[in-house]
């Protein structure tokens, strides 16, 4: 199966779904680092904005998240959510506009790397998304969503020894939260191991994959028997 198949496949699972993320404070070289708000009128802004995020109201969070970095230039947190918004609608030069502006402020900030590596993937320019994403393994090693994400870029570029490596720790990570994506991170594993040629892992961790309930391609079942 041609890898262009396989990432029409992962995009139908969840492997590249959009969330907002909560905003968390980054560790950079042992010094921690606020990305939130000192300024009263911002705060008040962002939280009302979350809460319209919260109830779907879109529109208006843009609104109140664009005061919020009026009244602070420098509001880290406000950018970063400004970008996931407008790459959950598509609109990849305002995301870019705002990521941007957030990488500026603070260039070791996780969100806005993250952020960064979706807009590339999603307008299908993975070797930058993967220059991306690598670095949010670096800056958050426990983390596995950089992990995660890197495992599919490289999966994508057939470098399938890395994308292994990068799925076993995803599904490490993700396992000890109990998070639902270590299915996905196991399915991706399987088909590092099918790109190897590793037909033993490859029918163990896809049988595993399939037995929590993901639905494999035809192509891969019939494959391996599953």
């Amino acid at each position: 199966m041609k890898t262009v198949l396989l990432y029409t496949f992962l995009l139908s699972i969840k492997l590249i779904s959009f969330t907002f993320d909560t905003p968390n404070t980054d560790k950079d070289d042992d010094i921690v680092r606020s990305t939130k708000s000192t300024n009263a009128e911002a705060t008040a802004l962002y939280d009302k904005a979350m809460a319209f995020l919260n109830n779907k109201e879109i529109e208006t969070a843009i609104d109140h998240l664009n005061k919020a970095v009026l009244a602070d230039p420098e509001f880290v947190d406000a950018y970063d959510q400004l970008a996931q918004i407008y790459i959950s609608k598509s609109e990849y030069m305002m995301a870019k506009l705002n990521a941007t502006k957030s990488l500026e402020l603070y260039p070791e900030g996780y969100m806005a790397n993250m952020n960064f590596g979706k807009i590339y993937e999603n307008i299908r320019d993975f070797a930058t998304a993967l220059t991306y994403y690598d670095k949010c393994t670096r800056i958050q090693p426990e983390n596995p969503d950089g992990y995660y994400k890197s495992s599919k870029m490289y999966f994508v570029a057939n470098d399938f020894q890395k994308s292994l490596v990068n799925a076993l720790i995803a599904e490490k990570y993700y396992k000890k939260q109990q998070n639902p994506l270590t299915v996905d991170a196991v399915y991706l594993a399987g088909m590092s191991y099918h790109g190897l040629g590793v037909k033993k892992n490859a029918k163990k961790y896809l049988k595993k994959a399939q037995e929590t309930g993901l639905q494999l391609p035809e192509e891969i079942r019939m494959m391996y028997g599953l």
